[in-house]
């Protein structure tokens, strides 16, 4: 078989076939191995990087596009696959990234996480680098990851509980508590809130950035998401807590609604009084709970994941218990009116 690779002419060959028609037949295999090759990057410095070359190219390029957070997530991610550092990336196989993952010690949702991430850097090394063909991670048994049947939420009983002992106690924690319990944000979401974000007169929230506190230094991010930019309605009992907090004439930097240097200590006391109405409750249940009660009252999965910041297929995948309930009720209500 001749083929031109680059400027050269070269030939690929087989002998020791039994027929004309076995050899017919490993022609064609030939074929679809220089297919691959054919377009592949002829700029020898690219040909020769090595996996650990090529992820530090990645994190650079990353490093403009993600939040802090994720960025240190790829890195760990790379770091966790440092025993393939020094092979050429045309050189790995599936059994490396087998052996990676056969051999990681951390929980099987880290293990697939990092996965995903390595993955996403050797296919942006397939296109549009052309640096190799096929993706080493492609048919790599990965550990089960158990689905989680139910969503931990709280009951209004219990928030308002909550409430009343933050105001008290720590009133900082207590205006993230209902900023966050009546509208869903994120933590980071609700830190980056200025007062420019919040139109009260109109009864919406703007949420257009996130804040990030690491090692005393503050700064604002994208949105963790494209979805996640949003305007939120204000519910009148929120409306009323803006209106009372506005009245201490409180001043923070660039404007912003609550005192960022409190962001890890409000977090802290949420999630250690939150302890006492179960074990993994966090301040992110919030965020769970305002999803779930918009879901139990009727509101369509559309809906709901705008005011989230995610995509329909998340909150599904997130919530589906609540949509099996939503379905047992439709399917009664059918029942009701064709009885």
């Amino acid at each position: 078989m001749s083929y031109k690779d680059g400027y050269k002419w070269r030939q690929k060959s087989k002998q020791g076939f039994k027929t004309k028609r076995e050899a017919k037949e490993y022609g064609h295999v030939i074929v679809k191995e220089l297919d691959k090759t054919a377009l592949l990057t002829k700029d020898t410095e690219l040909k020769d990087l090595t996996f650990k070359e090529f992820a530090d190219m990645f994190l650079e390029i990353k490093k403009g596009h993600v939040t802090h957070n994720t960025l240190t997530m790829y890195r760990h991610a790379v770091d966790a696959y440092s025993s393939i550092n020094n092979i050429k990336l045309s050189n790995i196989k599936p059994l490396h990234i087998q052996n990676v993952v056969n051999k990681m010690v951390s929980s099987p949702t880290t293990i697939n996480s990092y996965y995903k991430v390595v993955s996403r850097i050797f296919y942006i090394a397939i296109n549009p680098y052309k640096i190799i063909s096929d993706n080493p991670c492609t048919g790599v048994r990965l550990p089960r990851v158990e689905r989680k049947n139910m969503i931990h939420t709280i009951s209004d009983e219990d928030l308002n509980k909550f409430a009343k002992y933050m105001r008290e106690k720590y009133p900082q924690a207590y205006y993230f508590l209902q900023i966050a319990r009546y509208t869903g944000m994120r933590l980071s979401e609700v830190y980056g809130l200025t007062w420019n974000d919040i139109d009260l007169k109109n009864r919406k929230i703007s949420v257009n950035k996130q804040l990030q506190y690491v090692k005393g230094v503050i700064t604002f991010e994208k949105t963790k998401t494209a979805n996640s930019v949003r305007i939120l309605p204000i519910p009148p009992i929120l409306e009323k807590i803006l209106i009372e907090y506005q009245t201490h004439e409180l001043e923070f930097e660039y404007d912003l609604v609550l005192n960022p240097y409190k962001k890890n200590g409000v977090k802290c006391q949420i999630n250690t009084y939150l302890k006492q109405f179960g074990e993994n409750l966090s301040a992110h249940n919030l965020r769970h709970t305002y999803a779930t009660k918009l879901l139990a009252n009727g509101l369509d999965v559309k809906t709901v994941s705008a005011l989230l910041g995610d995509t329909p297929a998340m909150v599904m995948k997130t919530y589906l218990h609540y949509s099996d309930e939503m379905k047992a009720a439709a399917s009664n209500a059918v029942a009701n009116i064709f009885s």
